[in-house]
């Protein structure tokens, strides 16, 4: 499974050629209630930023009938709400009988 995000503000770290969002985000598996890191990561270093996605790290196995919980934390230098959009790339769904 790869991420992406898609940002809609003027409110974003501009590094040279690139734009990256001030937010950190966190998943959580609600079946199990797993989260995948321990903590809230940067988004530019966990997804891409218009660009193909960015692979995790290993593979993730979420349960049928499971949701997941994205949690999106901003630390912008002004409180300031951006519009983000986060693209879940590559999911395998199976059937077992």
């Amino acid at each position: 499974m790869g991420l992406r995000y898609r940002a809609h503000d003027t409110s974003l770290q501009e590094n040279s050629t690139k734009t990256a969002a001030f937010g950190r985000v966190l998943i959580t598996d609600s079946g199990t209630n797993e989260q995948f890191t321990n903590a809230a990561v940067d988004l530019e270093n966990y997804a891409t930023n218009n660009g193909d996605a960015r692979m995790l790290a290993y593979p993730r196995i979420i349960a049928g009938r499971s949701s997941l919980t994205v949690a999106l934390t901003m630390y912008a230098p002004a409180a300031e709400t951006i519009a983000l959009d986060l693209f879940f790339d590559g999911l395998l769904v199976r059937a077992f009988n």
